[in-house]
């Protein structure tokens, strides 16, 4: 069983990226396999630890908020939704950029700096 991970690497990290540079998604191949009930779960320890596809030898494992993605660097939740890219950097840092191509955490820091700024006036 092959382990998944992410493939684009990218020398430096943009805020935005363009997402049609990025892989596309195509959860039709999910949403098929489940209609089809190709779609094997996988335990480990009696816990669902992600699943297969019949005739592939990929494991799509969870995450902890139940999303998976793909060796190309797409992520799903585990309703087959678009979400976003698993991006690695040079350094194979990874990065998670959402489905409008955001850098994943960049709101967090421009709201705590419009906070900061509030309580300073």
């Amino acid at each position: 069983m092959d382990q998944i991970e992410s493939q684009p690497i990218f020398d430096e990290i943009p805020s935005k990226i363009d997402i049609n540079i990025l892989p596309k998604h195509k959860p039709e191949k999910f949403i098929e396999a489940n209609q089809n009930k190709l779609i094997d779960p996988v335990f480990e320890d009696g816990h669902e630890i992600g699943f297969m596809i019949k005739g592939e030898n990929t494991l799509y494992e969870l995450d902890y908020e139940e999303g998976f993605f793909e060796p190309n660097g797409c992520y799903y939740s585990r309703d087959f939704v678009p979400k976003g890219w698993w991006i690695l950097d040079k350094d194979s840092q990874e990065y998670f950029y959402d489905i409008d191509g955001k850098l994943d955490g960049e709101d967090d820091e421009e709201e705590n700096q419009n906070e900061q700024l509030i309580q300073q006036q």
